[in-house]
């Protein structure tokens, strides 16, 4: 992880330079797959080595955004 302006993010895609915190924010617009997620950040998937990530990140997303709708 690095830190930036005191805050922790992790890079998740460096073919496009996306951090955690850029793709969760994409995430939170609730694409239906990791690969919409790419589009959400204004870019195309290339290598393809952080699908997974980003698939994961974006069920974490579900799970919260499910909870926080449960909660209400």
């Amino acid at each position: 992880m690095a830190i930036s302006f005191g805050c922790l993010w992790m890079i998740v895609c460096v073919c496009n330079r996306l951090n955690d915190t850029r793709i969760r924010a994409a995430c939170e617009a609730g694409p239906a797959r990791a690969e919409d997620v790419y589009g959400l950040c204004g870019v195309k998937r290339n290598c393809g080595r952080c699908q997974e990530t980003i698939a994961e990140i974006l069920d974490e997303t579900r799970g919260e955004t499910s909870k926080r709708e449960r909660a209400a």
